[in-house]
């Protein structure tokens, strides 16, 4: 008897171990999908950490320019109403920017001019688990091209947008990560790549650049004076097409044919990388014999065989 309840006892406690291990398991899948749920925010209400978290996973970067103090003149702001709104004030902005920057032209006999974009998505960004949607206001790009994607091409009209504007009534503050993503999604759809721009402004006092410097990084510019930001949009406009060359240096040096081996590019396999192989290649077994028995589930990779689990991922 007395063996016997020992025996139980110990039956007891392996079951309770057992049963913690499986619960400690359970808890850190739970966090693992957690930490992989997808994070989507609007464009528009894109705060700067959702922001900068998904640029990071897009390898980019950016920089906040100390603010411009130059004047280069007077301009004619738009003078907002007490409650006007800004779908109720963009025809007025529209006509004020047209005002300074029209007539432009970038390439010859190819005038430029100012559309309402608000009904036409931005390309959708995704990096690592941050998602994020949305619209912008403007577009300046080539007039005739734009008017005719907007009768019958409506989803090319971003396609010939050189620039992007976001409005903003003169109480409302400009929202860098709106900014930045508009940027990098307008760098997606317009044939300018990166070299288009986006110009934040409630045409009034708040002004502001951004615009590609390099491949992976960003120039934000704030302006005291609209006159002297309008000025320089123009420029940066005129040389977006120089902008648009871009491209990472890596992609640069690999030939459109090449047969590509990573050890080239001094990409070699790390123990993590093997680490992750030798999971990636357990679960590929699991789900074979899963397959081979019809069970409604496949077998599943234990804990301590997981990738994290050894300690060759951490080296």
């Amino acid at each position: 008897d007395f063996e016997q309840q020992q025996q139980q006892q110990h039956t007891h406690v392996s079951s309770d171990e057992q049963s913690a291990a499986i619960l400690a398991s359970l808890s850190g899948i739970d966090k693992k999908l957690d930490d992989m749920a997808t994070v989507s925010e609007a464009m528009s209400k894109a705060g700067i950490d959702f922001a900068r978290s998904l640029l990071q996973e897009l390898n980019l970067n950016y920089t906040v320019c100390p603010v411009n103090e130059t004047r280069d003149g007077a301009l004619d702001v738009y003078p907002w109403g007490e409650k006007e709104s800004e779908e109720q004030g963009q025809p007025g902005c529209k006509a004020m920017l047209e005002k300074e920057v029209l007539p432009f032209e970038v390439d010859e006999d190819m005038p430029l001019g100012f559309f309402d974009v608000r009904n036409r998505a931005l390309s959708e960004l995704k990096g690592g688990k941050y998602k994020s949607n949305g619209f912008s206001d403007l577009a300046l790009g080539h007039a005739s091209s734009i008017e005719h994607a907007m009768q019958h091409n409506k989803d090319l009209v971003l396609c010939y947008a050189d620039a992007l504007v976001e409005l903003k009534t003169d109480k409302s503050e400009l929202k860098q990560g709106q900014l930045l993503l508009q940027l990098v999604s307008g760098s997606v759809l317009s044939n300018k790549k990166k070299g288009v721009v986006v110009l934040g402004t409630d045409c009034a006092t708040k002004w502001r650049l951004l615009h590609f410097t390099d491949h992976n990084q960003i120039s934000v510019q704030p302006y005291r004076h609209g006159k002297k930001c309008l000025e320089d949009f123009k420029k940066l406009v005129e040389t977006g097409k120089e902008r648009s060359k871009l491209v990472s240096p890596l992609l640069q040096s690999i030939p459109e044919d090449a047969q590509l081996r990573l050890e080239e590019f001094g990409f070699v396999d790390t123990e993590s990388d093997k680490a992750i192989d030798r999971e990636d290649y357990l679960n590929k077994v699991a789900n074979a014999l899963g397959s081979v028995f019809r069970e409604s589930e496949a077998p599943i990779v234990p804990q301590w065989a997981r990738a994290t689990s050894s300690p060759e991922y951490y080296m």
